[in-house]
């Protein structure tokens, strides 16, 4: 039996045992009242026959004027002796009206007098009650009686013998036994009681019956086909039954499992098409949780792993599921794991990493790992996407070498013009040493003097050709990613030599203010010449005759070089886009120089600030990381 039918059994089992038991008490009070009246009844009914008899024998005796009185009482006292007999009468007594006993059928009373305090007359004398025809249940000698009263009237016809001035005569006393009237109670509370039990334990047996057939083996089915439903049967239904309750609950059971299929099938079919959206990306796409452990993957992420097991799902990250390729996750290098770092900063993270492919090669991939916030905004899973940026960075890199080129083209006249200068005055100063030392004889000390001035000058512009031919090969070498020490008021007037030609030509004032004292950095000198050199000449274009160029350096913090022009500005809605490739303001050009910047400055952990007002001109700003805020500075400090 479940716990409902036995918790149900037993409350209707009580309730049923309360109403019987209470219906039961009020029968059989009812009962035993009716047995208690009819013995009342019949005690009054033989109080009034002994009365009849004994005014009947009387009145006999005042006929026959008292010639045989001695024996009409004898046959009243015979008479009373009669009914005792039988054993419905216990006694009979005949009182006058003094209470002395005239008559009675137990010798033990005979002339007995009952006083108004007795049992037997305080019920008519208390309180000034007339005397009456009454029964009483009273204890004598230790036992329960019915006793029956019946008075005695005065009538006329009595009033021969009698004052006629008292009303009663006397009294008749009939005592009945309540031993056969309470054993009958007895036996028919016994009756009640096995009766009570009886149909209690059938209506009990019936209940749970009606209950178990009606109500459980129902809820058994709705029960049942929950669990099956549960356990993956989502076509299981329960078979309505009638129109009650029971049955409304089937229905709408039946109902939320229409419900519930429709919408696991509507999940079912998104969670495919989410499946193809991610399987048809080409960047790999993995879901972590707090653990690291992987919880959805893409098929792009399994093929960048050719070595990871078949199912990755519930492993963990990078050791476990890839073998560690490409990664650096372990223990001693946790802090560089962008799904770590996005876990205790709750930002996104950008990381770099070379995966060694199947085939012997390495390729670059840029792995950004994305929070993904619970509803109390707390990070609880990490979703890394795995781009391939090796062929991005190829491009880049070629579209950095094209802008090098124009820059390198459009500097190529200013070489030539700087060149040019010194090897004019070589050519004088061969000039001068030819015509001395060609005339007749031998020169003179003078001559000769003259010879060596011509040859120290010539020396100088010498070394002066060979400093701007090292500038130029410098700049034309290409980036590389070695970092150097360099000070940048010297980078930034190397730059600005070779730009010199091009603002003079354009009217525009060059000028570099160096630094009180010297500013070093950490980059690669390739890159950051290239890219002042993109920001000097985009400033000589934006700028007209007569206005100025100024580049300073600002020792920060951050450190950077500021490039400041007094040109046409930058419209505020271009700003956004001006470090986007191909992206030009001006006709011509190729979009590439700024783009091309911005990527030589990230090299170093660098970028590049620009601040515009139309008509008013540009600043940029190009910023160095400084020791307390280097990148490498920190990886270097975690590594240790």
């Amino acid at each position: 039996m479940d716990r409902l039918s036995l918790r149900l059994g037993l409350t209707v089992a009580l309730l049923l045992a309360a109403g019987i038991l209470t219906a039961s008490l009020l029968i059989f009070w009812k009962h035993e009242q009716a047995v208690l009246t009819l013995a009342r009844e019949n005690a009054a009914a033989e109080a009034r026959l002994v009365r009849v008899a004994v005014e009947h024998q009387m009145l006999r005796q005042d006929q026959r004027q008292g010639k045989h009185h001695g024996r009409d009482q004898r046959l009243i006292g015979r008479m009373v002796r009669e009914l005792v007999k039988d054993g419905r009468v216990k006694r009979v007594l005949v009182l006058d009206r003094r209470g002395r006993v005239r008559v009675t059928s137990d010798p033990a009373l005979a002339s007995r007098r009952f006083g108004q305090s007795s049992p037997t007359c305080r019920g008519c004398h208390a309180g000034g009650k007339r005397p009456s025809s009454r029964s009483a249940v009273i204890e004598v000698d230790g036992g329960k009686i019915l006793r029956g009263i019946e008075p005695i009237p005065n009538r006329e016809a009595c009033q021969r013998c009698h004052s006629p001035a008292q009303r009663y005569n006397g009294l008749i006393v009939v005592d009945v036994p309540l031993d056969r009237v309470l054993s009958r109670i007895d036996r028919a509370a016994v009756g009640f009681s096995v009766a009570t039990v009886i149909i209690g334990l059938a209506l009990l047996v019936g209940v749970m019956a009606l209950f178990r057939r009606m109500v459980v083996r129902r809820l058994h089915r709705v029960e049942s086909a929950a669990k099956a439903f549960a356990a993956g049967d989502l076509a299981r239904r329960v078979p309505v039954r009638g129109h009650d309750t029971i049955a409304r609950v089937e229905r709408e059971f039946n109902t939320m499992a229409d419900a519930v299929s429709g919408l696991l099938d509507r999940v079912e079919e998104h969670r495919r098409s989410l499946e193809k959206v991610m399987n048809s990306v080409d960047d790999g796409v993995v879901v972590l949780d707090e653990d690291r452990r992987i919880i959805a993957a893409n098929e792009a992420y399994r093929r960048r792993f050719p070595r990871a097991s078949d199912e990755i799902i519930g492993v963990r990250c990078c050791a476990e599921a890839n073998g560690g390729l490409g990664c650096s996750c372990d223990d001693d290098d946790m802090g560089q794991c962008p799904t770590v770092r996005c876990l205790v900063s709750g930002e996104v993270q950008v990381s770099m990493r070379n995966r060694p492919t199947a085939e012997g090669q390495v390729r670059l991939e840029e792995v950004v790992a994305s929070p993904i916030r619970s509803g109390g905004e707390e990070v609880r899973q990490v979703v890394e996407v795995w781009r391939d940026i090796s062929d991005r960075r190829t491009v880049e890199a070629r579209l950095a070498e094209h802008q090098r080129m124009v820059s390198l083209g459009m500097i190529a006249s200013g070489f030539s013009h700087e060149v040019n200068t010194p090897l004019a005055s070589i050519a004088t100063c061969l000039s001068g040493i030819r015509a001395r030392v060609q005339g007749a004889g031998s020169p003179t000390v003078d001559q000769w003097r003259d010879v060596a001035e011509y040859a120290q000058v010539a020396a100088r512009q010498v070394e002066r050709c060979g400093a701007i031919t090292q500038q130029f090969l410098s700049l034309a070498r290409g980036r590389t990613l070695d970092q150097d020490i360099i000070d940048l008021g010297d980078c930034a007037r190397a730059v600005a030599r070779l730009c010199e030609h091009i603002s003079a030509a354009a009217g525009v004032s060059l000028e570099v203010r160096p630094p009180s004292r010297p500013q070093s950095v950490v980059a690669n000198v390739s890159a950051v010449q290239q890219v002042l050199l993109n920001l000097l000449l985009n400033a000589i274009e934006a700028s007209g005759r007569g206005q100025r160029v100024l580049v300073t350096v600002d020792p920060g913090p951050p450190p950077s070089l500021v490039v400041r022009d007094e040109g046409v500005g930058i419209q505020r809605d271009a700003l956004p886009r001006i470090f986007e490739p191909f992206f030009s303001l001006r006709e011509g050009g190729t979009g590439l120089g700024l783009f091309v910047s911005m990527n030589l400055a990230q090299t170093w952990y660098g970028d590049i600030q620009v601040d515009s007002t139309p008509g008013e001109g540009t600043t940029f700003r190009v910023l160095f990381p400084g020791k307390e805020n280097d990148p490498r500075e920190e990886q270097e400090l975690g590594a240790t």
